[in-house]
């Protein structure tokens, strides 16, 4: 938290579930891995949305990786999400409240996924940043507007 600027940043996740889930409290027979980890997320995103974070991108793996070395079992994902927080320590409050709300959201995480990379990313500029699209969104209003009345003059 000392290096933490006040900026927004994002973060990396690159996920791979598992066949089927691991049998925790919660988790029923007969649940797939992404019914499981759905029951992190829906809450863990309410929380994010809540404090201006959501999704840049996100995807189903199109292949095996590209390119890896170094990393076990790296060559194999299901799925990537880029995320978008508006400062790192909006992160460690979501983390707390988790903690100390009875919230028992994180095992379902853990019955779900066999593994996971995670590792924040400090972009000093990505189009999904809201002040970008808001800005662009205003400009393309106002230009619409001038059209319109130019066409009327």
């Amino acid at each position: 938290m000392k290096s933490d600027t006040g900026d927004d940043w994002a973060m990396w996740n690159a996920v791979d579930l598992w066949d089927t889930p691991k049998q925790v409290k919660g988790v029923k027979p007969g649940d797939t891995s992404q019914d499981v980890v759905n029951r992190y997320s829906e809450p863990f995103f309410a929380m994010a949305l809540r404090r201006a974070a959501h999704p840049v991108m996100g995807g189903i793996a199109a292949n095996t990786a590209i390119d890896t070395w170094g990393i076990e079992g790296g060559e194999d994902w299901e799925m990537g999400l880029l995320v978008r927080y508006r400062s790192r320590r909006d992160i460690m409050e979501m983390i707390e409240e988790m903690a100390t709300s009875g919230l028992e959201i994180h095992s379902f995480k853990v019955a779900a996924v066999e593994k996971t990379i995670a590792f924040p990313l400090d972009p000093w500029f990505y189009p999904g940043d809201p002040r970008f699209l808001l800005g662009m969104v205003f400009t393309l209003l106002g230009l619409t507007a001038q059209l319109r009345h130019n066409a009327r003059a």
